[in-house]
Parts: C-alpha cells; structure tokens; sequence
C-alpha cells in the first residue's frame, strides 16, 4: 500500500512539474512575446519603480531619442550609437548617457521598451520607456 501511495504521489509530481514547466517554455515561443522588430525612431519618454519603504512610486527618468543611422542622445547629453539584435531582441548602447546600457521591447512591442543600466558592480537600474514622438 505504501508502495503504490509513494508511486502516485511520485507519478502526480512528475506530471505537475511538467504541467508547470509547460508554461514557461511555451512564453519562450509564443510568437506575440518575439520582438517585432528594432525600436522605432523618435521620442521615448521613461520613468523608474522606485521602492520608498512603504512602497513604489514613479520617478521620471527623462527622455531618450532614437536618431537615424543608429544613433542615439539621452536628454540633451552626447550622442551615442546602438545596434539592435534580431536574434535575441536586444537593443546595445555604447557612448553617450547609457553607455553600457541594453534595451528589450516589452511584449513584444516596438513602442516600448525596458532598458538597463549598470550602475555598479550587482546594481542595476531598469527603466520602462514609451514611444512619444516620431523621429
């Protein structure tokens, strides 16, 4: 009886492991979470989720602009450059404000974004952007 208990309790584990694992691998290749392609040029407004002790508020992080030929200027600083990757979804920034910094279309949308900074060594910030204004 122990036996056979122990061989259910096992087979209804594997098959809810599995069943809970389904989930997760089919995001992966539903083809609504897939990049639709590279960010659209123009205007992004972006604000950070900053925790405050009692909860999060919305800090308004300022604006980044996507330029043609794959440039790129937040606020009004240096302009930098970014390469887009199709294979994984990433948006890379080098020089200019968010140097260092990737972006990932957020639901697959090429309208909003969430970029990443490093900010220090296991520190991170994580900005959610909306298109505003063509470029």
């Amino acid at each position: 009886m122990i036996r056979t208990l122990s061989r259910l309790l096992l087979a209804f584990c594997a098959t809810g492991l599995a069943a809970a694992a389904a989930p997760a691998a089919f995001a992966q290749d539903d083809p609504r979470e897939r990049p639709a392609g590279p960010p659209l040029l123009g205007k992004f407004g972006c604000a950070e989720s900053v925790y405050t002790g009692d909860g999060y508020r919305s800090e308004q992080r300022g604006f980044v602009t996507l330029l043609a030929r794959n440039r790129y200027r937040q606020g009004r600083g240096a302009v930098g450059r970014y390469r887009y990757d199709a294979g994984s979804g990433v948006t890379r920034f080098t020089g200019g404000g968010l140097d260092g910094s990737t972006a990932t279309g957020i639901d697959g949308k090429r309208t909003r974004l969430f970029i990443t900074l490093d900010l220090a060594v296991d520190t991170e910030a994580r900005w959610a952007c909306t298109h505003v204004r063509k470029g």
